[in-house]
C-alpha cells in the first residue's frame, strides 16, 4: 500500500496538496513536494476529519481527500518485480523503481486500467518486454514502487534513450528516461 509522508514526492502528494488546498488547509504553491506544510496541512485535515493526525497520507486519509488508492497484493508485486526486470533489470536500483513506480503511476491515474496485471499487460500491447522471472532487487524495486517511492516524478511512460520519447521527458535514471 502506497503511504505519502515527510520527504516523498511527486503526482499524489501534488495531488494530496491540490485537493488540501481546495479545502482550505494547504496555503502554498504545489510542488507535488511533501513538506513541512504539506504536514501541517494533513494534520489539521486528519484531526478535523477524525483521524489520528500522524501526518501521514495512507489510505484512510487519501480515500477521505478522494484519492484513489491501489492494492497490490503478493502476486502484483511478483508480477511488477518480473516487468522491473525485463524493462530495466541492469539499471541502477532507482530507475528499477522508477520502472515499477510508473505502473502504479498509471492503475492511480484515471485515463490508464486500474489494476497493476492490466498496466503490465498494456504495456505489452505497447511492445514494451514481456516478463522474466524477477530476482531479489526487482522484488526489492517493486515493493517500493508500491509503496510510493517515485523516483520518476510521477512519469506515466518510460523508454529507453534511444527510443523517442512519448512527451516532454521529465527525469533520466541510468538508460531510461521517463516522462
Amino acid at each position: 500500500m502506497a503511504v505519502y509522508y515527510w520527504g516523498t514526492s511527486g503526482r499524489t502528494v501534488a495531488l494530496i496538496q491540490e485537493r488540501l488546498k481546495g479545502l482550505g488547509y494547504y496555503p502554498k504553491e504545489i510542488d507535488g513536494i511533501f513538506g513541512a506544510y504539506t504536514y501541517y496541512a494533513l494534520t489539521a485535515f486528519q484531526t478535523d476529519g477524525g483521524m489520528a493526525p500522524n501526518g501521514i497520507a495512507e489510505r484512510e486519509t487519501l480515500e477521505k481527500l478522494g484519492i484513489k488508492t491501489v492494492r497490490a497484493d503478493e502476486n502484483d508485486i511478483y508480477a511488477l518485480a518480473g516487468f522491473i526486470g525485463r524493462n530495466a533489470g541492469g539499471e541502477p536500483y532507482a530507475a528499477q523503481v522508477a520502472v515499477g513506480a510508473v505502473v502504479m503511476n498509471r492503475a492511480a491515474d484515471g485515463g490508464f486500467r486500474d489494476s497493476i496485471g492490466d498496466i503490465i499487460s498494456s504495456f505489452e500491447e505497447e511492445g514494451k518486454a514481456l516478463p522474466r522471472e524477477p530476482e531479489k532487487t526487482h522484488i526489492n524495486a517493486s515493493r517500493d514502487a508500491v509503496n510510493g517511492w517515485d523516483p520518476s516524478g510521477g512519469a506515466l511512460w518510460f523508454a529507453g534513450r534511444e527510443e523517442l520519447p512519448k512527451g516532454k521527458v521529465k527525469k533520466r535514471i541510468g538508460r531510461l528516461v521517463f516522462g
